[in-house]
């Protein structure tokens, strides 16, 4: 579980799997400091962590958690990026959640989500309102520095980007 990560799932769902490079994860810069968790989770040896990672699961849905899922918040758990790809309700959301998950409330984690399309971010931020997750769709917002800083400050949990607000 070394490196950054990509997911793969095919239409087989046992061939899914991730891949890893031996990139070292990635590290702050400058005076910033990447926000950590608890050590009791980063001290979990891989196995540990796979477990921890589905039982967390197990409280917040009622569906078992995939391999893919399991491995890509572990991944994440452990510093290294990730990318994910895989067909419409495969439960890549979830992975986003998951890692949310294992933060302390008080630690304020913004998880980044890259969408295709505006429409999904919009639902995905009413989902995470459902949820009492505080989430933003950057779509078709105009990012002014105010926003910016409520992002940084950690005022959304969620902040879901599409392709249109990278090319503006």
């Amino acid at each position: 579980m070394e490196g950054s990560s990509l997911g793969l799932s095919v239409r087989d769902p046992s061939d899914a799997h991730v891949e890893t490079t031996t990139l070292p994860p990635a590290k702050a810069k400058g005076k910033k400091r990447n926000l950590e968790l608890n050590q009791d989770i980063t001290k979990l040896d891989d196995e540990h962590l796979k477990n921890y990672v589905a039982n967390m699961s197990k409280e917040h849905y009622e569906e078992a958690p995939k391999k893919l899922q399991i491995d890509t918040v572990c991944n994440l758990a452990r510093g290294y990026h990730s990318f994910v790809l895989a067909g419409t309700g495969y439960g890549k959301s979830r992975i986003g959640e998951l890692y949310f998950h294992m933060y302390a409330p008080q630690r304020k984690p913004v998880v980044l989500v890259l969408n295709p399309l505006d429409s999904l971010g919009e639902d995905q931020v009413r989902e995470k309102t459902k949820a009492n997750i505080k989430a933003i769709s950057l779509g078709k917002m105009v990012l002014t520095e105010e926003l910016a800083e409520e992002i940084k400050r950690g005022d959304y949990a969620f902040v879901y980007l599409v392709h249109s607000f990278f090319a503006s």
